[in-house]
């Protein structure tokens, strides 16, 4: 996991490196012809030197053909490096533009993969803007390597390398100039670091309000959060302008003396250019030439100056989205596919801790293929977690979950997944058409199968009364459709799966009696041959359960059939008459 207050220039040329696998090669040869392109200005300057000592020396009558000679290679060199420029350019562009696309994705399935208490520590906005800023950033980092970087580099480098060639008091000078300027540098720029990394962190507390407020926009604004939520908003946003500020003005700061030192060199390195051409040293050409040379070098260092904030603020990006990117995921390379003809599911001594809290303590349950089990309990007791358990969504703090003898991590979470299909309370539906949403997790369409799980699940009512039936899109979060009306989606859509396993977590909770009794009855006959699990807020619904077990402070306390569990006047029976008097 990286720690950003860390985070060097070192992890982030890593990180670059890393994310261009695959590419790396084709990177390099761009990168060489766009130095190129920057190399021949340096040529061009020569020639140009070259044309003017001839100039200043030619007598009439001479031959001009040296002159036609230098002029020819300028116009050459100068059609030359635009057509290398730009390829090389569009080369490195597309090359950015596949690594944000894949960034994203390999992003989104990081999050995918994240364990859950990783999910609980980071708001959802926060992600959002991490992946969007991120994956910009890593384009940003090559545009900027492209159109900034190379030409820094090449101008620092070729201005030295030149400078060491020509005349070493030249070379000395530069040098001076350089270790000052970069002194300069490291000292603003460390201080830039700092509050860049803070002020990434506050746009990120920002979306994740602005994301909490429009994904929750019903309750905001059925509760009259309005104002409540404008002021945290608020506070986030001053803080995000104070930062802003320090960091601007910071910025300026540095500006303004650093460029006012190159300023100052810069003139001193004319003054001894125009002490040499007055003892006679070099020639007027050469002026021309090592001016354009100091100025290239001055220039690379202004560029630097102008655009090092660029690359600051896209390290700082890069390195929020790598927090995601690096997450450490389970290796399944060489995992089982969860066994089709599965005979019973154990949960072992399992025990586990949420937040230093048991929830659950030594529990044992053995579940046989087609069961039909029924959790009860009150709230808090345990149930949902016995689901998550089972699903992979957290790990046992003791004990194991096996198939067939064999710990559940011994398969592919996937295939766990597949055989698995939950209907939760609060049904998620997505921002797509009835039918989009119900053959979300099929992989191959079948028409039976969604006749069957709409006429079961009570579905077929509301799609006759929606303007374009099954194809008519239910909108964000489904907030076009009821509680009830969203249960029944999620009823259907796991039956569309057709998983031999089918967990009903409250499923049918905001459902009136009467069409809850419908479902439960078409469920009782249609599900003979799957294994369910239900936890139900109406016990009545388990009536015909194979067995309900009845959990209590994370144990089980009772376990038996509806009406054998009555007869027996205990803990289940307590529940069972409060509910009767409501």
């Amino acid at each position: 996991m990286l720690n950003n207050e860390d985070y060097s220039w070192k992890q982030y040329f890593g990180y670059v490196w890393y994310l261009l696998k695959g590419r790396r090669l084709r990177f390099s040869i761009y990168s060489a012809l766009r130095s190129a392109a920057q190399v021949i200005a340096f040529i061009i300057a020569y020639y140009f030197g070259k044309i003017i000592d001839f100039l200043t020396s030619y007598s009439s009558g001479e031959s001009l053909t040296n002159f036609y000679i230098y002029v020819g290679l300028i116009a050459f060199l100068g059609a030359f490096t635009v057509w290398l420029r730009m390829f090389s350019k569009q080369g490195l562009k597309t090359i950015a533009a596949n690594l944000r696309k894949e960034t994203r994705l390999l992003a989104l399935q990081k999050l995918v993969l994240a364990n859950m208490d990783w999910h609980e520590k980071e708001d959802t906005g926060s992600k959002i803007q991490k992946i969007n800023s991120g994956s910009d950033a890593i384009y940003e980092s090559l545009q900027k390597f492209m159109n900034e970087g190379i030409g820094i580099l090449v101008g620092f480098i070729g201005s030295i390398v030149i400078f060491f060639i020509l005349d070493w008091r030249y070379l000395v000078f530069s040098l001076v100039f350089v270790i000052i300027y970069m002194l300069g540098e490291h000292y603003f720029n460390k201080k830039l670091n700092y509050w860049t990394d803070e002020l990434n962190k506050v746009k990120e507390r920002v979306s994740g309000k602005i994301h909490e407020s429009a994904s929750n926009i019903l309750s905001v604004k059925s509760l009259g959060l309005n104002s409540a939520i404008h002021k945290k908003t608020e506070s986030e946003e001053d803080e995000f302008l104070r930062v802003w500020t320090i960091k601007t003005d910071l910025g300026q700061l540095k500006f303004k003396t650093i460029k006012m030192f190159a300023a100052v060199m810069y003139a001193l390195f004319i003054l001894m250019v125009g002490f040499d051409v007055i003892n006679g040293l070099i020639t007027v050409g050469s002026v021309y030439v090592f001016v354009i040379y100091f100025g290239k070098l001055k220039s690379a260092m202004d560029d630097f100056t102008n655009k090092v904030g660029g690359f600051i603020s896209v390290k700082s990006r890069l390195g929020r989205v790598m927090m995601i990117l690096g997450l450490e995921s389970k290796d399944e390379t060489n995992l089982k596919q969860f066994p089709k003809n599965w005979e019973k599911i154990e949960f072992k001594n399992v025990s586990f801790k949420y937040k230093n809290k048991l929830v659950l303590k030594n529990f044992n349950l053995t579940i046989n293929r087609n069961d039909k089990i029924g959790l009860v309990g009150r709230s808090g007791s345990g149930k949902s977690t016995i689901i998550k358990l089972l699903i992979g969504l957290y790990e046992p703090s003791e004990g194991e979950i096996l198939v067939d003898g064999r710990t559940i991590n011994h398969y592919n979470s996937d295939s766990v997944k597949e055989s698995i299909s939950i209907v939760l309370q609060d049904s998620e539906v997505f921002n797509m058409s009835v039918y989009d949403n119900l053959t979300l997790m099929q992989k191959k369409k079948n028409g039976n199968l969604i006749k069957n799980a709409v006429q079961i699940s009570e579905l077929l009512p509301i799609i006759k009364r929606l303007p374009q039936g099954i194809d008519t899109p239910i909108g964000e979060k489904g907030y076009q459709m009821s509680g009830g009306e969203r249960q029944r989606i999620g009823i259907a859509r796991a039956l569309c799966r057709d998983s031999p396993i089918i967990i009903f977590d409250e499923a049918t909770s905001a459902l009136d009696s009467k069409t809850e009794s419908k479902i439960q009855s078409a469920l009782d006959t249609k599900l003979t041959n799957k294994t369910t699990i239900t936890i139900a807020h109406r016990l009545s619904t388990l009536k015909k359960s194979d067995r309900i077990i009845v959990l209590k402070d994370g144990t089980i306390v009772e376990s038996g059939h509806y009406n054998q569990l009555i007869r027996v006047k205990g803990f289940f029976y307590d529940l069972y008459k409060t509910q009767s008097k409501k």
